[in-house]
């Protein structure tokens, strides 16, 4: 939090005096506890939250325009193979 802060008013997003913002306000929002935090802002993610079911479907373009190779499929003494054993 204390990094959050300083990079808030650096950039002028936090000005002492607007926005309800004050020392007193800095001092409370140090001391605050991250559980405290997510408990005022379960309201907030809650409404932000994906509901619902996706309608898009998957499609066989792209799934057939890549090759499956096998094993046995390569080409041994053609050029640029190799083979490594981990």
């Amino acid at each position: 939090m204390p990094t959050l802060l300083d990079a808030l008013e650096a950039d002028g997003e936090l000005v002492s005096g607007k926005r309800r913002h004050c020392r007193e306000v800095h001092g409370e929002l140090l001391a605050t506890s991250a559980a405290t935090i997510d408990r005022y802002l379960a309201a907030a993610k809650a409404r932000g939250a994906l509901r619902g079911v996706s309608t898009t479907k998957p499609g066989t373009l792209l799934r057939n325009s890549i090759t499956i190779r096998k094993a046995g499929d390569e080409v041994e003494s053609g050029p640029g193979f190799f083979q490594a054993k981990a």
